[in-house]
């Protein structure tokens, strides 16, 4: 895993506690699974929306051995959607290491994402059946997400409300379920759990903002398919583009603001800011 929780020993724990569930979970006797999920796995992700559910959750009253098993859920999500997503974009790299679908073949990396999507359901069936709901929402959205880029890949004329969408379904979705799971899981109350939620809505969308103008601004041999659109042109520019990034940052912390149970509302904060200072 990499550094980014190492500053936050208490966050930084649980998010080993994640990992640890995450393989376990994962764990496959397959000959034809085992080494392909041991290579997603040997990735050092952040652990981002892992990490959110945490914080949210330590909001209220925590409690390690309910929320580990959501935050671990949520994050096998977010892999199963980065090995679809890299069979649609034909991204050579993930993690600057050979992607799936690049070095196993997109067959394997279909079943694999399968077979991870599989097991969150396990996971949850087994103590967490409240979860099931509103994730096969953001399912549901990312899908409709990923469907949307894909018809409008070759589509230069995709307008910003479009892009929009499709970011919104793709990314923002898994970061408001991450905020609201945590919140849910805290026993938060009913309006601090709507705030989180939308504010983890709005970070995700300045994220991808973010992450999707740098991806198209480096070398495409970084592994992403520069041939599909550029969100760049979309948004009318860098400068545009800064200005929309940080008007969802902005708007992420008014949420977060209007948390009255907040005891981790700095720390929510300082990885907001993170996550969108990313030069570009």
């Amino acid at each position: 895993m990499s550094a980014f929780w190492k500053s936050d020993l208490k966050t930084y724990t649980e998010i080993l506690k994640v990992q640890d569930t995450v393989q376990k979970t994962l764990k496959s006797k397959s000959a034809n699974i085992s080494p392909v999920i041991e290579h997603v796995l040997a990735a050092e992700g952040k652990y981002i929306r892992a990490g959110m559910v945490v914080l949210a959750a330590q909001n209220g009253k925590y409690n390690s051995k309910n929320t580990v098993p959501v935050a671990a859920a949520i994050e096998m999500l977010h892999l199963a959607t980065l090995i679809h997503d890299d069979i649609i974009d034909d991204s050579e790299f993930r993690r600057n290491a050979p992607s799936v679908q690049s070095k196993f073949g997109k067959d394997v990396a279909v079943y694999t994402g399968d077979f991870v999507l599989s097991k969150i359901f396990s996971l949850l069936s087994e103590n967490h059946t409240e979860y099931l709901y509103p994730l096969s929402k953001a399912m549901e959205r990312i899908c409709m997400g990923e469907i949307m880029q894909n018809e409008k890949k070759q589509n230069q004329d995709l307008t910003k409300k479009q892009y929009l969408r499709i970011i919104g379904g793709k990314t923002a979705c898994l970061f408001a379920v991450s905020l609201y799971a945590g919140a849910i899981e805290g026993r938060l109350e009913e309006t601090n759990v709507k705030v989180l939620r939308n504010s983890g809505f709005h970070v995700g969308m300045a994220f991808q903002v973010v992450d999707d103008c740098i991806d198209y601004m480096q070398d495409s041999s970084v592994g992403k398919n520069p041939e599909h659109f550029n969100p760049i042109e979309i948004l009318g520019g860098i400068e545009v583009f800064q200005k929309l990034a940080d008007a969802y940052t902005a708007k992420a912390l008014k949420d977060l603001a209007k948390n009255t149970q907040n005891k981790n509302a700095e720390k929510l904060r300082d990885v907001y800011l993170e996550l969108v200072k990313r030069n570009v």
